[in-house]
């Protein structure tokens, strides 16, 4: 897995923010929806908890990441669709990470967790 991670949000908890602002917020305020930071590894073990699935998780040092991005680059050199590239692979390797302590101060809205956001979307394998 990448080494960076992501800012997982539960779809309905968005929904919700944007209503909210549209209500309630004053004009040009913005905010964030933010639910739960998490690293790739983390996101793919937890998500093997939810699916049952057990699959060997290989964690990959940026230096690796980015050498398959020079890979991917000389790929798409050659005129060779791919997803590999040197700007993608750097930004696996970010943790982008955020939070929404405005908007739940604001307008009291509770963002769920991943482990709400798997159980809602992918149900739970016991």
């Amino acid at each position: 897995s990448p080494p960076g991670g992501k800012n997982i949000v539960h779809v309905d908890d968005v929904a919700k923010l944007v209503v909210a602002a549209l209500e309630q917020a004053p004009d040009q305020l913005v905010y964030l929806a933010a639910g739960e930071n998490v690293s790739y590894f983390d996101f793919f073990r937890r998500m093997q908890q939810y699916t049952g699935q057990r699959s060997f998780i290989l964690p990959l040092p940026c230096f690796v990441m980015r050498i398959l991005g020079l890979v991917g680059d000389g790929i798409r050199w050659l005129g060779i669709r791919s997803k590999l590239s040197s700007v993608n692979m750097k930004i696996l390797c970010i943790g982008n990470y955020y939070t929404a302590k405005k908007a739940e101060q604001e307008f009291g809205i509770r963002f769920r967790s991943l482990d709400d956001i798997l159980k809602d979307s992918l149900g739970r394998v016991e």
